[in-house]
């Protein structure tokens, strides 16, 4: 055994088995790697060296623009047609011709109008809601064809009020028939149509339940409002509704209308679904035919009664 001894100069000094003597410091560091033991750096000198992701970042930016290209086109066509199953949603922009009995002529009433409306069509559920927005003095309203119980429901969001009535299938086209022809040709969304022109009256008293006979979703849309049954005005009657309208709607016409009942009522139909004294009129398609629907509201059925005018 080789015994060691302190050495003068602060480090360890020993024998090995051939006599020499080896000295080490006494706190020496002995590096555990090949590599040179660890100097300071200037900052400038260091040169920072990447991590090589470049084709992981490549594939990711390619998947992200793929989906960002995507996301866009999808939300580009469900601007004018959209499919969630059995439901489908589209943009309707149709034109029309009003007034089409008067003189051909006649620019100004034999004019083209528009109707722009969302529908959403559900072949499962069977029934097609029309959603026209509120713009100037047109009132937001809700259409309802429900197939399952032959009834159409006519919902005012600012007058609060509700509208059921039978449906026309001559003027409603239905789900399947509606998809097959927008899945043949897309445009009948935005061709030109005839007009046809309906006149109805609120049936008095409203409606004091829905429980029963009216379907799932037609209670649901006319909830919470006042809601009435409605029915075509005989023809033998009409023109005593018409001549009632004219009377107490001449209020409500400019100067330069006065007197001009054509007129007057062309400019309250422009408007699509106006909110009249004695009534509303409602402009819409369904697939067949631009219907124009006047519907007398209660107050003015309680005022043809009290007029004795009103013969049921």
């Amino acid at each position: 055994m080789v015994k060691p001894t302190i050495n003068p100069d602060g480090g360890l000094k020993k024998e090995n088995q051939k006599g020499k003597e080896s000295g080490l410091a006494a706190f020496a560091v002995i590096p555990l790697t090949c590599e040179e033991p660890f100097q300071k750096q200037d900052p400038a000198d260091v040169v920072a060296v990447p991590i090589r992701r470049k084709a992981k970042m490549s594939l990711c930016l390619c998947i992200s623009t793929v989906v960002v290209i995507v996301l866009i086109l999808g939300v580009g066509m469900a601007l004018f047609m959209g499919h969630h199953g059995d439901r489908y949603s589209f943009r309707c922009g149709v034109t029309y011709e009003d007034y089409p009995d008067y003189d051909r002529s006649d620019a100004y009433m034999a004019g083209q109008n528009s109707v722009n409306e969302d529908i959403e069509v559900d072949t499962a559920k069977h029934y097609e809601r029309i959603e026209i927005p509120e713009q100037h003095e047109v009132e937001k309203l809700t259409i309802l064809h429900d197939f399952t119980v032959n009834m159409t429901a006519y919902r005012l969001w600012r007058s609060e009020v509700c509208y059921i009535t039978w449906l026309d299938m001559d003027i409603v086209m239905g789900p399947s028939e509606f998809i097959r022809r927008a899945e043949e040709n897309p445009d009948f969304l935005s061709e030109h149509y005839e007009s046809v022109y309906e006149t109805y009256r609120a049936v008095l008293p409203e409606l004091d339940s829905l429980a029963y006979g009216f379907g799932d979703y037609i209670p649901l849309l006319c909830q919470l409002v006042d809601t009435y049954w409605i029915e075509k005005i005989p023809a033998d009657e009409l023109a005593d509704w018409e001549a009632f309208w004219e009377r107490y709607d001449a209020a409500e016409a400019d100067d330069e209308y006065e007197g001009i009942p054509e007129l007057r009522r062309r400019r309250a139909a422009e408007a699509g679904v106006g909110i009249k004294s004695l009534g509303t009129m409602v402009t819409s398609f369904a697939g067949k035919i631009v219907e124009k629907v006047r519907i007398f509201n209660p107050q003015a059925v309680q005022m043809m009664k009290e007029l004795g005018k009103l013969k049921a």
